[in-house]
């Protein structure tokens, strides 16, 4: 997560993120927190939750970018446990990239019937406020 350590929100965002259970890693925050120039203090946040079972030095472990296959989904399961399932195979099987920093991607995050559902309830542009509407931020 992208945050500015200038901006009171984006510090409550971290309290709010610890709070929920997610942890930092304070070598990577230093790391990643530009120290000068137009962007000073801002820089790229990765919080990991401990029960997850996957934590910062696991990100950047050696292997870490293998790639296994995610098994079928299973049949007969409820709608929520099945997504669970899919969202934690996708998880699992994620490669990590090392450069510039730990981070990964992930292709295909829900399974296709239920990212059908998803935009089917989008919003339509019609129904969205542009973020220069809002007063909050400009230039977009």
């Amino acid at each position: 997560m992208e945050l500015n350590t200038h901006l009171d929100e984006h510090l409550a965002l971290i309290d709010e993120m610890t709070h929920l259970g997610f942890e930092i890693d304070p070598n990577q925050v230093n790391v990643a927190v530009r120290q000068q120039g137009d962007f000073a203090g801002i820089g790229n946040y990765i919080f990991v939750k401990r029960e997850s079972g996957i934590s910062f030095d696991d990100l950047t472990k050696p292997g870490a970018q293998e790639r296994v296959a995610a098994p079928a989904l299973h049949t007969g399961a409820s709608a929520t446990a099945v997504l669970k399932t899919h969202v934690e195979e996708k998880f699992n099987s994620m490669e990590i990239g090392l450069v510039p920093y730990p981070h990964f991607y992930v292709n295909d995050l829900f399974p296709g019937d239920y990212y059908q559902q998803m935009m089917a309830m989008k919003p339509t542009n019609d129904e969205v406020i542009c973020i220069n509407d809002t007063g909050r931020a400009s230039g977009y």
